[in-house]
């Protein structure tokens, strides 16, 4: 009889832990998604300052400035490769930006506004 009664009070117990352990994956699960979307805005609002100097075409020397401190933000991981890769070639150019460099950067930026408004 003991032992009858005590596997009725071990029954509660026993859904309560699966319960909070249910509980504490869906919790963590949401923390994660909430990091992702965190860290996704955040290089969208990295890369929309990144493409702001190059809209008009030109570099200048104030932009490459900028951009010279925007890459090593750049450099977290949360910018897209398509941007980053003509980033760090204009970068690396100096005073003396290629047209390849700037126009592939031109271009990444114009395919960033264009997935962004989509999204939007």
């Amino acid at each position: 009889m003991r032992s009858g009664a005590v596997l009725l009070l071990l029954v509660p117990v026993v859904v309560l832990l699966a319960g909070c352990s249910q509980v504490t994956s869906a919790v963590s699960d949401g923390a994660g998604q909430v990091a992702t979307s965190a860290a996704a805005a955040a290089g969208g609002q990295l890369t929309a300052q990144i493409c702001a100097p190059v809209e008009d075409g030109t570099i200048t020397a104030d932009d490459l400035k900028l951009l010279e401190t925007l890459i090593v933000a750049a450099g977290s991981g949360n910018i897209a490769p398509t941007v980053r890769v003509p980033l760090q070639q204009v970068v690396e150019g100096g005073a003396t930006v290629t047209a390849d460099a700037s126009a592939s950067l031109r271009a990444a930026c114009e395919t960033f506004s264009v997935a962004r408004t989509e999204i939007e």
